[in-house]
């Protein structure tokens, strides 16, 4: 499940602007269309949701943060979800996973022989 964080950014912002801030305001201001704010301003995105990287780098640059301070991963416990995990999460008790060789390394490898 992903979670969106974008009603706590909106507030801040109103805070710190000392402002209410409406989907048509924040619409007008970023030139993003009423109906995907008013979608993405929803607590918990369905797997239907799509954010393309434009839309989000648009509302980074409005709230002044990044993608991560936007969206939030939330692990249900699935497999799926274990295999969705960010790079170095692990649970607790797990194996360490196996270190992928680097392009890097093997092309300097490639050069010694």
């Amino acid at each position: 499940m992903i979670r969106s964080h974008l009603n706590v950014l909106r507030a801040r912002k109103e805070h710190a602007e000392r402002r209410k801030l409406s989907y048509r305001d924040i619409a007008a201001e970023t030139g993003l269309a009423t109906s995907t704010l008013v979608r993405l301003f929803r607590f918990e995105l369905d797997d239907g949701d799509r954010v393309g990287v434009g839309t989000l780098g648009t509302l980074c640059a409005y709230f002044g943060c990044g993608p991560g301070d936007i969206l939030e991963f939330i692990a249900d416990g699935s497999a799926s979800d274990a295999a969705a995990a960010p790079i170095g999460r692990q649970e607790p008790g797990a194996a360490p996973a196996a270190a992928h060789p680097s392009p890097l390394a093997n092309r300097k490898q490639k050069r010694r022989k």
